[in-house]
């Protein structure tokens, strides 16, 4: 788990993006792998209602392009079916990337607000 967490945050960092704390981040979180080597990483955040998300998605920025977007295709697939197996009713992504957002529409994923800011507060 904490190679894991150390090879998403190098990840990060390679696609200019800060590391997320490890504290910020939920129990549930998937590596996909093709033959032994880690190509996409993301999370499923859950919450107390029928809603969860699916956050952070990051992928191998030393793996062949191909083979990342395969690998995000299929870890947006294995988050979303968790989401469902755990019960949850609605998941939501807030996204950025247009190759993403195609990724998401083809799981079914209807497309909801546009241009939106993402704030925060921390308290650390």
């Amino acid at each position: 788990m904490e190679t894991d967490y150390q090879m998403v945050c190098d990840w990060w960092m390679a696609h200019e993006w800060p590391p997320v704390p490890a504290c910020t981040l939920p129990k549930n979180g998937l590596v996909v792998e093709e033959d032994g080597k880690p190509l996409a990483a993301g999370f499923l955040y859950g919450t107390d209602s029928d809603l969860c998300s699916i956050e952070w998605i990051v992928s191998n920025p030393e793996a062949p392009i191909l083979a990342r977007g395969v690998a995000v295709k299929k870890l947006v697939k294995s988050l979303t079916e968790l989401g469902q197996k755990m019960g949850y009713g609605v998941i939501m992504g807030w996204l950025l990337s247009k190759s993403l957002m195609r990724v998401y529409s083809e799981e079914g994923y209807l497309k909801g607000d546009e241009g939106l800011t993402n704030m925060f507060k921390r308290f650390q």
